[in-house]
């Protein structure tokens, strides 16, 4: 199996969700250029979980393996 043709681009801005609580992620995503944070609410306030930057592969493992809902 070839990745190329399986692969699109998919553009997003500052502040724009790539994923939100509750959705099933069957992507792989790699970040061209930028930063991307994960995060989690608790008591009414954004928790940081995880940052990344260029060149890094994102992906969610349970959801992407289990077919579960990310958190």
């Amino acid at each position: 199996m070839r990745l190329i043709p399986k692969t699109s681009v998919l553009l997003k801005s500052k502040g724009d969700h790539l994923l939100k609580a509750g959705q099933v992620n069957t992507s792989l995503y790699v970040l061209e250029t930028g930063f991307i944070r994960a995060y989690f609410e608790k008591d009414g306030r954004e928790v940081n979980a995880w940052f990344l930057g260029e060149n890094e592969l994102i992906w969610s493992i349970l959801p992407f393996y289990q077919n579960k809902h990310g958190r």
